[in-house]
């Protein structure tokens, strides 16, 4: 089995230069040195699978792996930990299948605008999804997620191309910043069970026409969480709930946007 070596920069970033000849499942092994402290790690690089029953495909070509990847698809992990999938930053969409639980902080930020279109957390197993996870991808024209009781500060920061927001039953909570810079969101839907947005959550949604709460209880938020959000936007609640949201600490700023479903 060949053996290929990558060296990460100071930044921790590297290129492995795979061989006409890969054939996928070999080894990489990659140094860094800081401060005269040298760590190496290995890993195996994957197989070229599209479709099947593997933990993690790819839809593009595994020539100058990772660079021509396409489509990550992701099934069977359980926990996606810290910074897992930031050397996929050439990457054109993420799919995450069955069993994932948790996504960990970072596990996809990517700070230079990849091409990635399309975000889909189709796993009804996912319960958390980390800080700064999906930050800056901001050519995804597509999020969705389809379970979630909590969702960290940033993890979706700066989207600003996708027009539409489902969020499911089930979030309980959503950090600072999460969907912060959204300005060509149209329009989004919060869930019944959510209990708190936070500051600057949806900062910025200036294009934004209609917002959807079904909670009767009206989640708590601070006072800048809908900060900058479009004068003509219309928010929508229960029928019973009308007078709550607009009594209700910092919703009370945006009583004349609020009205019945």
């Amino acid at each position: 089995m060949t053996i290929y070596t990558g060296v990460a920069d100071a930044n921790g970033d590297f290129t492995v230069p795979f061989s006409s000849s890969y054939t996928g499942g070999e080894k990489i092994t990659v140094t860094a040195e800081v401060s005269g402290a040298t760590k190496s790690i290995e890993l195996f690089a994957p197989s070229s699978v599209i479709g099947g029953d593997s933990a993690l495909q790819f839809s593009g070509s595994l020539v100058n792996f990772p660079d021509n990847c396409g489509n990550i698809t992701i099934s069977k992990m359980k926990n996606i930990k810290a910074y897992a999938f930031t050397i996929f930053e050439l990457a054109t969409g993420i799919t995450v299948n069955s069993d994932v639980i948790t996504i960990a902080a970072n596990a996809f930020r990517f700070n230079d605008a990849p091409p990635i279109k399309h975000v889909r957390l189709l796993a009804n197993t996912l319960t958390s999804i980390g800080s700064y996870a999906f930050y800056g991808m901001t050519e995804c024209t597509e999020l969705i997620i389809a379970a979630a009781t909590s969702i960290g500060t940033q993890a979706f920061f700066n989207m600003n191309k996708v027009q539409n927001l489902v969020l499911p039953e089930g979030l309980l909570t959503l950090a600072d910043g999460v969907f912060y810079a959204w300005t060509g969101l149209k329009k989004a839907s919060f869930p019944s069970t959510l209990t708190s947005i936070g500051s600057n959550c949806c900062y910025n949604w200036s294009g934004c026409v209609e917002i959807i709460m079904k909670s009767t209880t009206p989640p708590t938020i601070a006072y800048d969480t809908f900060y900058e959000l479009n004068a003509a936007c219309v928010i929508k609640v229960p029928a019973d709930s009308v007078a709550a949201y607009q009594a209700a600490p910092n919703w009370s700023a945006f009583a004349s946007y609020i009205q019945a479903i």
